[in-house]
């Protein structure tokens, strides 16, 4: 059974070697969906709102897979004047100007309507530096923030995955020195990413104006007894 196309391009550890900060957050494998591995970098509103009701209708969200993340593309190359960035008007003609209200209280997101992060830096820099210092930034504040981002990702010790056999194994390859924490390896991508406690974070189209999901690809994805030993 082949799944690379379903689910997101992470490969964690078993909890026994993460890091874990005591704020509440990510206390288990997050479980969403991830405009990137379908979409790539040229998501846009329509096709994230379907997905994201399609978490719900399906029943995907009453089973835990509650985040819905806009990867790359939402911005537009350049910036402003003032060397903002903003959203891609094209793609995203709504903007992010979303009430607060309309999100939980279990996570974190930014109005990119009003908030523009600065992300220039030099690439020879360090990214222990790098995170180190976003790190104390978001301690800083008064609420608590989930810092999750490509590299360093949170749980994350692999490369991103393509739908390709090769690219499941070569992932998994990559997770052997965490076999003594992540436990036996199964036959399916989906079971194997839930025994190494990856975060649930589907990547393939659940549904929009030319593809929906299978059956037979939805079942493994709601097959309660593997997500609860994932999120266990």
């Amino acid at each position: 059974m082949f799944l690379a196309p379903f689910l997101h391009t992470s490969l964690m550890t078993g909890t026994a070697v993460a890091h874990t900060r005591d704020d509440g957050l990510a206390k288990t494998p997050p479980m969403g969906w991830n405009t990137y591995n379908h979409y790539s970098c040229a998501p846009n509103d329509t096709t994230v709102q379907s997905n994201a009701q399609a978490l719900i209708y399906l029943g995907l969200a009453d089973l835990g897979y509650r985040k819905v993340t806009i990867d790359c593309g939402w911005t537009v190359p350049g910036r402003l004047k003032n060397g903002s960035l903003t959203w891609n008007e094209t793609w995203f003609p709504a903007g992010f100007r979303l009430d607060s209200r309309l999100w939980g209280n279990d996570n974190c997101f930014a109005d990119a309507a009003t908030v523009f992060p600065n992300n220039q830096y030099t690439s020879s820099t360090s990214p222990r530096t790098r995170y180190a210092n976003m790190t104390k930034a978001l301690d800083a504040q008064d609420r608590s923030v989930l810092f999750q981002i490509c590299e360093w990702g949170t749980w994350r010790i692999g490369n991103d995955i393509v739908p390709a056999r090769r690219s499941i194994f070569q992932t998994l390859n990559q997770a052997v020195p965490q076999a003594s924490y992540a436990g036996p390896e199964e036959q399916t991508h989906f079971s194997m990413w839930a025994i190494l406690k990856s975060p649930l974070v589907i990547g393939g189209a659940l549904k929009d104006d030319w593809t929906s999901m299978g059956k037979t690809s939805l079942s493994i994805l709601t097959n309660k007894d593997v997500i609860g030993f994932n999120q266990g």
